[in-house]
This record gives C-alpha cells, structure tokens and sequence, in this order.
C-alpha cells in the first residue's frame, strides 16, 4: 500500500519566521469504495421505473436501442450503445410514449428503485466499521463512497444513495437549451418545454476510468485540481491501493483492471437467483480479473459485507502500523541506565493475505462470452476487454 504524506504530518521544512510546520496535501487517511449500481446494487437496470411509470415493455425500449445503432452506423455515424440509449430516451419523450419526462419526474421515480437486501445501508455500515474504531480514529482514516454508474444519475438522486454517496457519477439530460450570448446575460426567450430534450453529459465505461483518478487526485470535491495534474501517488487524496470497486461485469473490467495492478481490492457481485450472472462473475474471477465474488447481498452476516469489511480493515491496519513504525524512527528516546537490559524488538508482524478464500457455489450454466452479450444487448452497454 502506497503510505502518504507521512512526512508532512510529522513535521516539515522551516517556513517564514524559522517556525516549522506540517503541511500535508490533503488531511488525514480516506479509503474509497467505488460502486457500479446496475446489476451491483440493484437488481437489473435503474430504469425499470419508467418503464413501469409509462407501460412500456422493457424488452421492446432496448430492441428499439440495438436498432438505432444500426441505423446511425447505416447514415455512417459513429455512434455508440452508451450515448444511444440516452438518445432513445429522448426520442421516446419527444414522440409521445415518455409524454411530460422531466428532470424532477426521474427524480421523483428514483425514489421507486428497489435494491439488492442490505443496500443502501450497507453504505453507512462500511463506514461505521473503520470510522468508529478508536485505534482508526486516531489516525484520521474515514471512508467514503462513490457511484459510477453508466445510467441516470437524475434517478439516483432520487434515491438514499445521496444520504451516504460523497459523489455520483451518471448521465445526465437537459431540459432546454440556453441561448446564444449566455456570457452577455441573454435570457431563455422561449418558454421550456418541461420534459428532457438534450443529453447533458453521457457517462460511458471509458468515463468510469476518469472519475477513478478524479477521486484519487482529489479533482472530484476540488475542481481546482485537474484530472490531469501531476501529483504523486503518495501524495493523492485517495492513492488507488486504498480503494475497492464493487461492480458485476464486463464493462467494469478497465476499473477493476487499474485497481489491481495499483494494489487496490476488486469484487464481482452476481444476483443470487440468476444462474448466469453467478456464472459470469466466477468466469471473471477464474480469468484474473476480480479478487473475489461474492452474491449481491449486503447484510452485515452476507459475504459480501464480510469481504468488504475485512479489506478495509486491512486497508487501515497498514496504515496504522507504518504511521507507528515512522513514528517510532523518528522520535529517539533518550538512552537508559548502563546496565539496563536492552529489548530484543518485535518480530514483523506478518499483514494477513488481501483476501480470504471463501467457498463458491457451483457454476449452475453459461459462461462469459454468452452472458456478456446478453448483458450488453439489454443494458445498451458494451464490453471492454483488457
């Protein structure tokens, strides 16, 4: 694990006035845990509401997706599942099978999101485990959380993600156009429409890669630090062996592939009573993808919850015996009596294993290569291999 700033919370170079003070980057200790929300922490797709709000079929909005891709690609645009899906949407608005869709309505229908059992709870209970353990308290180390998610971040804020997310990541629509001149205070000279009509960001799996080194630079709470400014990994908000990215699938494997070559922790999680989505999640970890697996539970007595539990105080621990170590090179203490007999020091304590082997069930049927397709047909989103 990358260990950060030590130097500077111990002491630093003489400033003004010879006074020498501590100047860290960034205060304090943070562990991040990233989540992917579709198939992760809720069943299926987040925009089942709608569907339902509008009896629409699920099945024929997605056809309708496939099909407009291949119709762009036909007039030879470059288009993609990610921003096409978001553009069906629109159309669908606009031709009256989503009439009166707007910003407040996805958010409104949010809050009808089912989860997976113990979400989203399990948030703040992650938290409680590092930040209310004295030995973690007195070295500063909290956790936080933070949603990257291809799907509509206006929906979530719907939802009680808000109450525990520090930041969530998504797509995100407008409901009108400013007008030319904004910069010389031109006004909307139309009256909105009161329903989305343009794609304001389109958060695709390339974006997920973005948002893990805005966190870990700290550009996330701080726009004043640019994604792309040189920091040091020692010197980062949040280095990335000190997160974990929970997420189910194909497309998360570029996040879970920065992680573990960083030294950060990995988890699959599959819907228990999908056969084969727990196939596809062990395919992932038999491929070296992800460090474990786990079914989409997070109560306090799941695996899930366990795992994540376990890393993070791994995570901490490491962080509370070097900030010892260093502690006990630089303060000397002064030398005993002549003949005091000299301590032998403690043998190393030896960092348990990153993860534990937990028993898997059986893969019941399907495999990667058939689930991932089916998964990117449904969802609109495609596969990235690394």
């Amino acid at each position: 694990m990358c260990y950060r700033r030590l130097a500077g919370s111990l002491g630093g170079p003489p400033i003004s006035g010879g006074m020498s003070v501590a100047v860290p980057l960034f205060p304090g200790y943070t562990l991040a845990v990233l989540w992917d929300t579709d198939d992760t922490m809720i069943p299926g797709y987040m925009q089942k509401p709608i569907f339902e709000a509008y009896g629409v079929k699920e099945g024929d909005f997605w056809n309708d997706v496939r099909a407009s891709v291949d119709a762009y690609k036909a007039e030879g645009v470059e288009a993609n599942v990610d921003s096409v899906y978001l553009l069906t949407f629109l159309s669908w608005v606009h031709d009256g099978k989503f009439p009166g869709l707007s910003i407040s309505k996805l958010t409104e229908l949010g809050a009808k999101l089912e989860f997976h059992k113990g979400m989203p709870e399990a948030l703040g209970r992650l938290q409680h485990v590092i930040e209310d353990d004295p030995r973690y308290q007195d070295a500063g180390i909290k956790v936080e959380h933070y949603i990257i998610s291809q799907g509509m971040r206006q929906l979530l804020l719907g939802t009680d993600l808000t109450k525990y997310a520090k930041k969530i990541y998504g797509s995100d629509f407008l409901e009108d156009l400013l007008p030319a001149g904004v910069a010389s205070g031109a006004k909307p000279h139309h009256k909105p429409t009161g329903e989305i009509t343009q794609v304001a960001n389109a958060f695709t799996s390339t974006d997920k890669t973005r948002a893990v080194f805005e966190i870990s630079k700290g550009t996330a709470l701080d726009p004043s630090i640019g994604v792309n400014d040189a920091i040091a990994e020692e010197d980062r908000r949040i280095p990335l062996d000190q997160m974990i990215y929970v997420a189910d699938g194909p497309t998360d494997i570029p996040v879970w592939s920065i992680l573990n070559k960083a030294g950060g922790k990995t988890l699959a999680v599959y819907n228990p009573v999908s056969p084969s989505h727990q196939a596809r999640a062990i395919e992932l970890e038999e491929q070296g993808r992800v460090q474990h697996v786990s079914p989409a539970d997070f109560r306090p007595d799941g695996d899930a919850f366990k795992w994540l539990s376990f890393q993070l105080r791994q995570m901490a621990d490491h962080i509370v015996d070097q900030v010892q170590a260093e502690r006990a090179k630089r303060i000397q203490k002064p030398g005993g009596h002549l003949n005091a007999t000299v301590a032998k020091p403690a043998p190393k304590r030896r960092v348990a294993a990153a993860h534990r082997e937990v028993g898997r069930p059986k893969v019941i049927q399907g495999g990667l290569a058939a689930t991932a397709a089916q998964h990117g047909a449904r969802s609109g989103h495609g596969a990235v291999a690394l």
